[in-house]
């Protein structure tokens, strides 16, 4: 039982884990209207991104360039008055 919880921790060398605990802290901090929000959907998405290359997933990594664009632009945005 443990030899298979410790695979499914390590399959993809946490990366998996990292990137939703990454995107779970950047959902808590934009409901508490933190820009630093952002800063963890970027980093969420770059590890998202690792994933999906390990996998070989072509098109999840293509989409996670427009995710970093898209978050980009939010960051940048923020507090603009618009």
């Amino acid at each position: 039982m443990i030899e298979i919880i410790t695979a499914s921790l390590f399959k993809f060398y946490g990366l998996d884990w990292l990137a939703t605990i990454a995107q779970l802290t950047s959902m808590y901090l934009i409901a508490e209207k933190r820009r630093s929000s952002f800063i963890w959907k970027g980093a969420s998405t770059l590890l998202y991104m690792g994933l999906n290359f390990l996998i070989g997933s072509a098109p999840a990594m293509a989409i996670g360039f427009v995710f970093l664009w898209m978050n980009y632009r939010a960051w940048r945005m923020w507090g603009q008055d618009g």
